[in-house]
This record gives structure tokens, sequence and C-alpha cells, in this order.
């Protein structure tokens, strides 16, 4: 007689948290999330629910990126967009370059509009001041 076992784990009667990302998050949306794990090519985001995401390297920001804690460190809250969800691989890829242009613009037009969340600004009005410093020349002259 033949030695035959079966093996039941917890997991296998868990739901997979990978099934549930599929219709829950989608392409281009975004999501905060907390650091868990630097390495050499990326940061591993904790988006919750047993759910983390890589950020590569080059997804870091629109700067070249050399070293990754110079942009990010264990446990830092950030936001990131999501670019790719493939949950039958269990990997969602994900960056933090478009999350910081947004980001920036917001805080731009707020402090170009001294704080007035209208953000109606004519040019004059957002650039006036750097433009009286530049002396320009009629090409007349």
């Amino acid at each position: 007689m033949e030695n035959k076992k079966i093996s039941l784990g917890l997991k296998q009667l868990e739901d997979n948290p990978y099934e549930e990302i599929r219709e829950k998050m989608l392409k281009g949306q975004t999501i905060a999330g907390k650091v868990k794990t630097i390495t050499d090519f990326g940061a591993f985001v904790d988006l919750g629910n047993e759910i983390e995401g890589l950020v590569h390297i080059s997804q870091l920001s629109d700067e070249r990126v050399e070293d990754i804690s110079e942009f990010v460190k264990v446990d830092d809250e950030v936001t990131v967009k999501v670019l790719e969800v493939n949950a039958d691989d269990k990997k969602i890829r994900l960056t933090m370059k478009s999350t910081d242009i947004e980001t920036n613009m917001g805080e731009i037009k707020t402090e170009l509009s001294g704080g007035n969340d209208s953000g109606n600004l004519s040019m004059a009005e957002a650039f006036g001041d750097q433009l009286r410093k530049l002396n320009f020349k009629d090409s007349d002259e």
C-alpha cells in the first residue's frame, strides 16, 4: 500500500486578495500606501489587505534615481498610481511619477493663487514678477 498524504493549510481556505483587486484596483487609479521594503530595483508599497505593489526605480521620479533611499524610506506614506494589475501573477506595477507632478501642480496652483482654490489666474498674474525681472529689448532697436 502506498503512502498517500493530504495537505491542507489555512491559506487555501481564505479568499485570495488578488482576486478582489482584479475588480477594485484599476489602471490609472491613485492609491495611498506605505513603503514596506526597499530593494536595489525599487520599493514595495503596502496597499492594504495583504497586497503589495512595486514602484520600479525608474518610476520613483522624473529625475534619475541612483539611491532609492533619497526618494523614499521604509514606513513612508506615499501616493502611487496603478500602472498595471496582474492578479494571476500577483503583481501590481505602480508609479510615483505622475502623482508627484499632480501634487506639485496643485501646490503651485494654490501658491500662485495666494491660497485661493479657484485657480483662475491669468499668465500675467502667475508669472508677472518673473517677467518683470527679465530685461527685454525691442527687436526694432
